[in-house]
Order: structure tokens, then sequence, then C-alpha cells
């Protein structure tokens, strides 16, 4: 009974590891984010190209039609945004917990051969119709600070607990399922010996109870030889 209280305690510990290192694992995915909407990444895009260093105006005319002009390329007139997208080209749900969204947009009237002309200038500014869903803050970030924050996070991740967990959980659970194999297996041959033992007593006291039959058939028939010789000898006399 002892042996199987001990594989029993074993047994729950070593399914609440189990349970603990799932746990981890389901966190993440787990948690509730606000979803973003169109309206917060038009806001997000308008504040990107703001803060853009060579952007010298933009000015909202009317609900998706700026009055825009920037220093990276030749270019003063109206901007149009065509399309907002969220999570297509099948990245909906990046590992890095980051959504995209991009802002299709127009430059009226503008050169046809701008992007040929001023390639590198005219891809830095498209770098602004590029956001980011940071599903962890709840809001969107330009895709300079994507990148950043994707180091940052590489570089944290590293170095924390939960990634030394998920890197060599595998190996503490192999090693749990050996020690508790070899647990077992210790505890079974135990039990087998006590089996083997036990059942050599049970013949034990079988043959001792044969034994005690034999003498007691024995006696029974050395008793009832005397009785009928002492009953010939009383027969004899009379």
């Amino acid at each position: 009974m002892a042996e199987l209280s001990s594989l029993r305690k074993s047994l729950i510990l070593y399914s609440s590891f189990l349970g603990i290192l799932f746990l981890i694992w389901l966190f993440p995915a787990c948690l509730v984010f606000a979803d973003p909407t169109k309206e917060s990444l038009i806001q997000a895009w308008e504040q990107a190209q703001k803060n853009d260093s060579e952007t010298v105006t933009l000015e909202k005319i009317e609900t998706n039609r700026y009055r825009f002009e920037t220093k990276r390329f030749s270019f003063q007139g109206e901007l149009k945004v065509l399309n907002v997208t969220i999570g297509d080209m099948g990245l909906e749900d990046t590992e890095d917990g980051y959504l995209p969204g991009w802002i299709e947009v127009e430059l009226v009237d503008a050169p046809q051969d701008l992007a040929v002309k001023q390639p590198y200038s005219y891809s830095a500014w498209e770098q602004n119709n590029v956001l980011y869903y940071d599903k962890s803050q709840s809001k969107w970030v330009s895709a300079k600070d994507f990148r950043a924050g994707l180091v940052h996070k590489s570089k944290n991740w590293n170095r924390s607990p939960l990634y030394l967990v998920a890197q060599y959980s595998w190996v503490a659970l192999i090693g749990l399922i050996l020690l508790l194999a070899a647990y077992v297996g210790r505890i079974a041959k135990r039990a087998n010996k006590q089996v083997d033992e036990t059942i050599q007593r049970y013949e034990k006291a079988i043959q001792l109870s044969e034994k005690s039959i034999q003498i007691s058939e024995d006696s029974n028939k050395v008793l009832k030889e005397i009785l009928q010789a002492l009953k010939g000898s009383s027969e004899k006399r009379e």
C-alpha cells in the first residue's frame, strides 16, 4: 500500500508539471486584445505622415482626401486614399503579435514616372503607408517602430525565463518520463517480489496443511487399529 501511495503522489506531481507547461504554452493564445479598426489605422497613418520630417503639409480636405506636400520628391497637390486593408496577404496573425495594415493612396496628377525617376525617395515615403498593429499595446506603429520592436522583443525573449522554459521544457519532459519509468519499474519489481514471496508463503502453508491432514489421518488410522485390537482382546476374555 505504501508503494502504491508513493506512486500515486508521483503521478500527481508529474501531471501537475505537465499542466503547468501546457498553461505556459497556451498563455499567449488566451490573451484578449482590442481589435484594430480602419478608422484607427487612418488616424495612425495621418500621424505617421505628419511625423515624417520630410512632410511639409498634410491637410485633410474631406474624407479620404488631403492636401499634401513632401520634400522627399517633387510633389505638391492632392493625396487620395483609395483603400484601407487590415491583415491581408496571409499575415492575419503574425507570430510576433503584429497585424499589418495597408493604406493604398494616389498622388493626384503626379508624374507617371515619379517612382522610376526617384525610386529610393518614393520607396522611403511609401513605408509610411504600411503600419503594424501591436496587439500587446493595442496600437498602430510605423514600419520603423515595427522593426525596432521585433529586435527588442527578440532580445528580451531570448533572456526571459519563459524562453528558457520553452527551449528546454522538452528536455525536462523527457527526463521526467525516464525518471518516472525507472521509478515505476522499480516499484513493479518490488511488487512482483512481494507477490512471489506471498505465493511462496501460501504454498508452504498449503504444504503444512496437507502434512497436518496426513498426520491426522495416520493418527486416526492408528487409533482405529488400537481400538480394534482392544475390542478383539476383550472378546477373547469373554
